[in-house]
């Protein structure tokens, strides 16, 4: 479970600025056999985000920053995680659009990490793009393509990943 309360202010026509807060508590429903690895625990993280809009233009931008403070049991994911993000959106006609976006980030894990003996702790860099479409499909639903690439570094190379993905699906206004 997660809540996310969020207050926005509206500069002029053209800007809105964002603060959000973030909790959640992660359940894995797994019970693991290192301590060191369970993932259940607190996450808290802050955020914000600007968007800019000029009158009848076609585009749109924003920028935003996000703080995530992640506490779980286990020593190995106690961490701190500072993200970067920017995305484009582009508006065809009237709710049908086209975003780029991407994200960059630091983790900073705090404790020393068991598959490294103990020896050092991890720091991974995330980074992430993705291009998404999404447009009307009758009066309360729209649907969306999504493709998205994410990798990590860190110096713990088993942390190190890849990945590419299509995500498709549709949603229903309420």
């Amino acid at each position: 479970p997660a809540l996310r309360p969020a207050a926005a202010y509206r500069w002029n026509d053209s800007a809105v600025t964002e603060l959000s807060y973030t909790f959640a508590r992660p359940d894995y429903k797994v019970t693991l056999l290192a301590p060191q690895f369970e993932r259940d625990g607190k996450i808290h993280a802050f955020g914000v985000n600007h968007l800019i809009h000029r009158g009848n233009s076609p585009w749109t931008v924003s920028l935003g920053y996000a703080r995530t403070e992640n506490r779980p049991e286990g020593a190995d994911f106690q961490s701190t995680g500072d993200t970067l993000s920017a995305a484009v959106r582009y508006e065809f006609r009237a709710n049908t659009h086209l975003t780029f976006s991407a994200s960059g980030g630091r983790d900073r894990y705090a404790n020393p990490n068991s598959l490294t003996g103990s020896a050092f702790a991890r720091s991974d860099s995330p980074f992430g793009i993705s291009a998404q479409f999404s447009a009307p499909l009758g009066e309360r639903l729209r649907y969306f393509l999504q493709l998205q690439s994410s990798r990590s570094n860190s110096n713990v190379t088993f942390y190190d990943y890849r990945q590419q993905s299509v995500v498709a699906g549709v949603g229903a206004e309420f």
